[in-house]
């Protein structure tokens, strides 16, 4: 398969809307009893916090850290490049995510909801969210700044694409010459973007493997079986992410996954024999990874 089908396309969507907004009226009272004006800054205040609204923020995060370390951006389309093989890892990643995410902001809308009616209803008992609002918020607090829900403040979604062509797009510029130059640049985008994103991964796994050898070759360094477990997932990743095909990559992240899952760090623990042969072993690895990339 060429390049464009070896690739898809993956975004990240997010709405987030329900933690800080800005107060017109405090930026107006504060902008007077400091002789300032109040087009000149903004008071912006959290009118909603809460532990639960903290977990979703850091699900989003997760989310995003989950596309970064399994693509390549696309800063042409603002998108990133997801290897085809590593479709089926990537989205059970997002939709575990995705679905905490939604049970996180569902607590946290029935918890505000119900706090709402019972504080609408004086009901302050069962209003514990508004109760503790107004007494953190203090004369800032407005009732008219809560809405009876908050459901709508918040979205997560993803989508996945196939990578387009240029001669996807019908470009209508009224000059052919420039239409076929537009549409040119959109194959040479993607061509050099995945062009980056390989020389970045080559250049992460070169590190990686100097790093195990340096750390194996140090008799004062302490070698734990985690530490040969994520070298072993960052190669199985790697190949995941070989959107090029390139079959020597593959190889050498064989190579990688072949001599950190058969290497036994209790026995190079307290075995000098044993840690100069398994430095050697790795050394090879990076030697054979320095003549492929033509690193001196």
């Amino acid at each position: 398969m060429g390049l464009h089908e070896e690739a898809m396309l993956i975004n990240l969507s997010f709405s987030f809307r329900g933690g800080r907004k800005t107060d017109k009226g405090l930026t107006e009272e504060t902008a007077r009893s400091k002789g300032a004006n109040p087009d000149d800054f903004n008071t912006i205040k959290k009118f909603i916090k809460h532990p639960l609204l903290d977990k979703a923020q850091s699900i989003m995060t997760q989310m995003r850290k989950i596309v970064y370390d399994n693509t390549f951006p696309w800063k042409g389309l603002g998108c990133y490049i997801l290897a085809r093989k590593n479709y089926f890892d990537l989205v059970c990643l997002l939709q575990e995510k995705q679905q905490e995410f939604w049970e996180t902001i569902e607590k946290l809308c029935c918890l505000y909801e119900e706090s709402w009616k019972a504080f609408s209803a004086n009901d302050l008992d069962n209003a514990s969210f508004f109760v503790e609002t107004k007494s953190r918020l203090a004369d800032t607090f407005r009732w008219t700044d809560y809405p009876p829900s908050i459901r709508s403040f918040f979205d997560c979604r993803y989508s996945v694409a196939g990578v387009p062509k240029g001669c996807d797009f019908v470009v209508d510029l009224g000059n052919k010459d420039e239409e076929k130059k537009v549409k040119l640049e959109l194959d040479s985008s993607f061509k050099d973007a995945v062009k980056d994103g390989m020389e970045s991964l080559r250049g992460d796994i070169l590190e990686t493997i100097s790093s195990l050898k340096d750390r194996i070759s140090d008799p004062e360094k302490r070698l734990y079986q985690k530490t040969f477990d994520a070298v072993v997932r960052m190669a199985n990743l790697s190949k995941r992410m070989n959107v090029e095909g390139d079959e020597d990559l593959e190889e050498i992240c064989d190579d990688i996954i072949e001599a950190a899952s058969n290497a036994k760090p209790k026995v190079i623990r307290v075995d000098p024999e044993a840690r100069e042969t398994e430095a050697d072993k790795v050394q090879k690895i990076v030697d054979k990874m320095k003549d492929y990339m033509g690193v001196v």
